[in-house]
């Protein structure tokens, strides 16, 4: 056996068919030479392995293994290897004729932008080798090789392993570099893919900032930083960095893997996300912020205030246009809430008032003020539990909503004032105009009361056989009565703008707008709306208010940002930073604790659901755009789709109780029907209920024997409850049809019992009835009760109030009896999103054993802030 580290050079000698040129390095493990094969007349690499080691059997066993294992991995972000001799101990590779990523990083740290395409390119590559099976185990700067183009090359497999092979290491031994090592792997654990992740999350960090994020006078010092610190956020470290980066690398050094990326699709998603252009250009803004001068005055006294203020920044300026005056654009570094989860879908976005003088914004669950001629902004006392602030026209009262009731608040301070009451649980938007009247986007439609209080009245009815779903964020015009508002159609993101004006409807924007929504009315002749598709921005489009249209093309004047609201003197705020970010799908103990990650990557979940054997869950969910009903295998880790593409919509997806198929919702057109699909995909889709009026947004409930199906039907915006029988198409009857909204039903287990919730007392609550001859009827619920379910022997029901999950022991057999409602976790304080209020779909589900929960939480960690823009308009030339 050829021994690397023998005195002699090598150079020259001949190795097999290779003809050793130059030595390009030593390491612990070897020599690395450069060698011609004679056979190809190619150039490799020629790691030899030290004689010492490859004299030691298990050694020699477990390096042969991995070797192989490293061989089998074709990528072009991975170093090829070409051959292994055994007998003569050494490896030839793919020769990279370029530094290593770490010997870069020694000169200076990376741009932001080279930094995510290294990082995605690692990314890549490892993919690939997950795929395959293999764990890398030390990926470190040192392992990756940049080409003479600047390609990114794991090279060094040498420590990986198949993640489903017998371990030949010796348990309770740390594998990989003390800077770079996992959590795991420093207490000796099996390493998975997600110890790989950890390790690029290091790397990453390492670019940005030009230092390792745990370090230390010694390896164990390093072992215990990497056990129990946190480390700096490069945003700390770093001007210019969006903060989006710092969730990104925060969630691959999470301690717990079940808490990072669980795969590298995951953390890819987001990398791209990261380098585009609209991410990158406000960062770059926010790195000039601080080589601005202020030179602005706000109300005149501002310009004083400023000198000494810390709670305003510049973000950048530009010299204007024909609209007059210099555009420029501040930072309100407020602590903004982005909205309570649970209770909207969208940053509830902040209000400048009419006369341009203070923003309403939301902040610890209360409603604050921030006058722009004074350094700090102000709570407005008993305001608590309040969102979606709206100004009156005088600017002097201040409208805002608390879940289920609409109350004004004087500016300046005083005693709130209760305007009026709804079961409706959420705003999606409010207008206050010029005629004594307040609009409200409601669920159904938009609603009028009186601004001095009163009865709320359907003004508006979102028309399904038109398509529509809801309104949102209604905005009246100067002569209070027209307005305009967004409408969302039916289970779908393609938003538009439509007007309202003299009694008919209009639509405003077509699909060139790229969904829009939000929007906000500049005196000038300007809609200024938020695009949701593509990348998010702000666009504004002249508008004629004589002509009640738009009289031209729309501009980008905000990448990145939402939520705008204008003033009368033309002054413009909006939300920049992470306005939305990605759901992830979660599963919880009883008490709220994540036991596992089960994927993320969508822009919207609803109603996750286990399988019966509580190995996979469905879902409707949207990943990059497309609805569709996806099943995750919990166990494998993978996910496939059920149904979905073009050509229809599907939600409410409900287990056969053999779970080899699953029930959804199928809409095509303004036709919605009730279908079933095999989860192997052996058979087409089965119709099994047709009707109009069947509720899109509602599980269907299949009783255990598999006759019967109820589901919910909405007519006259009401909820009935109908049964249908599965094997009889067209046989339905309607099972609870009163004058309260009845919905969510749940079968029991053992097909006696029907659970369900109903608003007849004035506020939903849940009911249980038996099943399916009706009958006697319990309340189960006191204070609210929304989507029930049974625990899989049925001792148990379960339900919302609001985003907190309570559950009640109940006994069934042929008397029903429910205990008292127990609190087993606030959603808010878990961070998760079980019930959306905005579109009334659940967003949770239970175990048939009762011990877990699986709902969806956001993956960002971000906050929004709030951006003040000075003469806009002038943006409108310099783009």
């Amino acid at each position: 056996m050829l021994k690397a580290t023998r005195a002699f050079s090598m150079t020259g000698q001949t190795v097999s068919h290779y003809r050793v040129l130059e030595k390009l390095g030593q390491g612990g493990m070897g020599a690395v030479y450069q060698a011609e094969d004679l056979t190809l007349r190619r150039q490799v690499a020629l790691k030899f392995i030290s004689g010492g080691a490859m004299e030691d059997r298990e050694f020699r066993v477990r390096f042969v293994r991995e070797a192989q294992s490293a061989a089998s991995l074709h990528h072009p972000n991975i170093c090829t290897v070409f051959e292994l001799d055994e007998e003569r101990g050494f490896l030839a590779l793919e020769l990279i004729e370029g530094p290593s990523l770490r010997e870069r990083i020694r000169e200076r740290p990376l741009k932001l932008d080279e930094a995510l395409r290294i990082a995605t390119e690692v990314a890549e590559g490892l993919k690939a080798a997950h795929a395959a099976g293999v764990v890398h185990r030390d990926i470190k700067s040192g392992n990756i090789l940049l080409d003479a183009s600047g390609r990114a090359k794991i090279t060094d497999f040498g420590l990986a392993t198949l993640s489903d092979s017998t371990r030949v290491t010796k348990t309770g031994t740390a594998v990989g570099t003390p800077g770079s090592m996992a959590p795991e792997q420093a207490r000796g654990e099996k390493a998975d893919r997600r110890t790989d992740l950890w390790a690029l999350g290091v790397v990453l960090y390492e670019m940005v900032s030009g230092k390792l994020p745990f370090a230390g006078e010694s390896d164990a010092a390093v072992v215990h930083a990497i056990l129990h610190d946190e480390p700096e956020p490069l945003t700390a470290l770093r001007a210019g960095l969006p903060v989006e980066l710092d969730r990104v690398v925060g969630r691959c050094l999470a301690k717990d893997p079940g808490e990072r990326y669980q795969h590298a699709d995951d953390l890819l998603v987001d990398l791209r996300r990261l380098s585009r252009p609209s991410v990158t250009t406000a960062a770059g803004k926010a790195a000039r912020k601080k080589r601005q001068s202020w030179g602005w005055v706000v109300a005149g006294a501002l310009a004083v205030a400023l000198a000494g203020s810390v709670s305003w920044q510049v973000i950048d300026s530009h010299p204007g246009s024909a609209a007059g005056g210099p555009v420029r654009r501040f930072q309100l570094e407020a602590e903004f809430d982005p909205g309570k989860p649970g209770t909207t879908d969208t940053v509830m976005p902040p209000a400048i008032s009419p006369d341009g003088t203070m923003v309403a914004f939301v902040k610890q669950a209360s409603i604050w003020i921030r006058d722009l001629d004074r350094l700090e902004a102000r709570k407005l006392a008993g305001t608590e539990g309040g969102g979606a602030p709206f100004w009156s026209p005088d600017s002097s009262q201040v409208a805002y909503w608390t879940g289920s009731a609409l109350k004004r608040v004087p500016a300046r301070g005083g005693e709130p004032v209760l305007l009026g009451e709804t079961t409706t649980q959420n705003l999606l938007g409010g207008t206050w105009g010029t005629r004594g009247t307040i609009l409200l986007g409601l669920r159904g439609g938009i609603y009028s009361i009186p601004e001095k209080g009163g009865q709320l009245k359907l003004a508006l009815a979102a028309d399904r056989n038109l398509g529509e779903q809801d309104f949102h964020r209604p905005v009246f015009l100067p002569d209070g009565e027209s307005f305009i508002y967004a409408v969302h159609p039916f289970l779908d993101f393609s938003y538009y703008l439509s007007i309202r004006s003299r009694g008919k409807s209009r639509r405003l924007t077509d699909a060139k707008a790229g969904a829009a929504t939000v929007a906000a009315l500049d005196p000038a002749g300007y809609l200024v709306y938020e695009r949701l598709k593509g990348d998010k921005a702000l666009f504004a489009v002249p508008f004629s208010f004589d002509r009640m249209d738009v009289t031209g093309e729309p501009v980008s004047i905000a990448a990145g940002a939402g939520g705008p609201s204008v003033s009368n003197s033309g002054d413009l705020v909006h939300v920049g930073g992470p306005i939305t970010t990605p759901y992830e799908v979660v599963v919880l103990d009883r008490s709220g604790k994540v036991l596992q990650v089960v994927g993320g990557g969508y822009g919207l979940v609803r109603a996750p659901t286990f399988s019966h054997d509580s190995r996979r869950v469905a879902l409707m969910g949207v990943p990059e755009a497309v609805m569709g009903i996806w099943i995750h295998d919990l166990e494998r880790g993978s996910r496939s789709m059920l149904a979905g593409g073009a050509g229809g919509r599907r939600a409410s997806p409900a287990w056969g109780w053999d779970d080899q198929n699953v029930v959804y919702m199928e809409t095509v057109g303004t036709k919605t029907a009730m279908v079933m699909k095999t989860v192997d995909g052996s058979k087409p889709a089965v119709t099994l209920v047709s009707d109009a009026d069947l509720a899109f947004a509602d599980q269907p409930a299949l009783s255990p024997d598999g006759r019967f199906v109820v589901y919910a039907a909405q007519r006259n915006q009401q909820h009935d409850l109908v049964l249908a029988e599965v094997r009889g198409l067209g046989k339905a009857r309607a099972l609870l049809a009163t004058p309260a909204d009845e919905r969510n039903p749940q079968i029991s287990p053992d097909g006696r019992y029907l659970a369900y919730a109903s608003d007849e007392s004035g506020k939903l609550e849940i009911y249980v009835r038996r099943f399916p001859d009706g009958g006697e009827r319990w309340v189960v619920s006191s204070g609210g009760g929304t989507v029930p379910y049974w625990s899989g022997r049925g001792d148990e029901l379960f339900f919302l109030r609001g985003n907190v999950l309570m559950a009640a022991q109940v006994s069934g057999g042929t008397q029903f009896r429910a205990g008292v409602p127990r609190e087993l976790f606030d959603g808010d304080s878990a961070g998760v999103e079980m019930f959306s209020f905005a579109i009334q779909q659940t967003a949770y589900g239970v175990s048939p054993d009762g011990q877990r929960i699986v709902t969806v939480r956001r993956s960002g960690r971000g906050k929004p802030v709030i951006n003040f823009v000075e003469n806009w308009k002038g943006l409108l030339g310099a783009r």
